[in-house]
């Protein structure tokens, strides 16, 4: 998942509880059982602390049993969304996010194919 897109998708502020709502559809709808959420370090802190902490704890607990979800930190100097499409690719999982990543299959044309129905 594209977490920070997912984060900031209602009105541009940072809400983990978006996060958290993703997960749960994506279990009970859709019948994933684990999810990979990836997200700038910075969501930490734009979240703040005590609401990032309670997602990472609603997540830990809500994982036992299944291959568990988790939360991958793109550093301050990365970019999250080639991290999403990487993870992706590499680990032949599928993206949950509104950004069709143009602007990286532009620079990385040999990103067309594998994102294709991702």
């Amino acid at each position: 998942m594209d977490g920070c897109n997912v984060a900031y998708y209602e009105d541009g502020h940072a809400n983990v509880d978006l996060l958290l709502l993703a997960v749960s559809q994506l279990r009970s709808v859709y019948g994933f059982s684990d999810v990979r959420i990836v997200v700038k370090s910075s969501l930490r802190h734009e979240a703040g602390p005590r609401d990032y902490e309670r997602m990472i704890a609603k997540l830990n607990r809500g994982s036992r049993g299944r291959a568990g979800d988790s939360v991958h930190e793109v550093p301050k100097s990365g970019d999250d969304d080639l991290t999403v499409i990487r993870f992706a690719i590499d680990n032949d999982y599928r993206i949950l996010s509104n950004d069709g990543y143009e602007n990286h299959i532009g620079r990385h044309p040999e990103f067309a194919l594998p994102l294709r129905g991702r």
